[in-house]
């Protein structure tokens, strides 16, 4: 079956995909507060982000709500 077909039956794009990344990351920060390993993995993720934004590099909106949840991590982890 191909990749394509598979996102197209889920109802998957690149919005859909970067709002549940901004859902996993809030709810991953609100653990942090009280999980110094959680504090680490986030970190330690920023650079997943970074590649992220390379490959939407052409979707102006999609690397800014990138750059949202990196800057909300960084703003967290400080």
């Amino acid at each position: 079956m191909p990749a394509w077909w598979k996102r197209w039956y889920a109802a998957q794009n690149r919005s859909t995909d970067i709002s549940r990344i901004r859902n996993m990351y809030t709810k991953a920060l609100e653990v942090a507060e009280q999980n110094d390993r959680v504090r680490e993995y986030l970190r330690a993720s920023l650079g997943g982000l970074v590649n992220l934004k390379t490959t939407y590099e052409n979707d102006v909106t999609a690397v800014a709500l990138i750059d949202v949840v990196v800057d909300n991590v960084n703003s967290a982890l400080a």
